[in-house]
């Protein structure tokens, strides 16, 4: 599994990158009254607006450090709150591999309801799902049409 390997303070955690769209140089972006602080604002991507959430905020609480190597990753979110794309500011972000089988058979590992905890050569990353952060949120989860 090829996945975006990104960091909260001195967290590391992953991304599954077949749900990242497009990686984007992070941009300045409007804010947006009355907003949760983990929703930092909104930004123009190819002619629409795009809300602007902070993955470090959502997994510790703090906001984001805003370095040269600091991300947006364009998101496809599953939840029904959003229309279309999410940008998720990401600090630190480079790419690795996950391999699978190693994956399913640390599945029942430690892990909250936003993913599970692993382990590589640098020590333990933990792969979440940006749905569920949104989820525990208090973001709107998605309608199923066979429910």
């Amino acid at each position: 599994m090829f996945v975006l390997m990104c960091q909260a303070g001195a967290i590391r955690f992953a991304l599954d990158a077949s749900r990242v769209l497009e990686v984007l140089p992070y941009v300045h972006c409007q804010p947006v009254a009355e907003a949760p602080r983990w929703l930092v604002g909104a930004f123009a991507c190819r002619g629409r607006s795009v809300p602007l959430a902070d993955l470090t905020c959502l997994l510790t609480g703090q906001a984001a450090a805003i370095r040269w190597n600091s991300r947006i990753l364009l998101w496809q979110p599953n939840t029904g709150a959003f229309a279309g794309p999410i940008g998720l500011i990401a600090e630190r972000v480079t790419t690795a591999e996950i391999d699978p089988q190693k994956l399913a058979a640390e599945s029942g590992s430690a892990h909250d309801s936003a993913g599970p905890v692993l382990l590589d050569e640098r020590g333990m990353f933990q792969l979440v799902d940006p749905d569920r952060l949104l989820v525990k949120q208090g973001v709107e989860a998605p309608v199923r049409a066979d429910a």
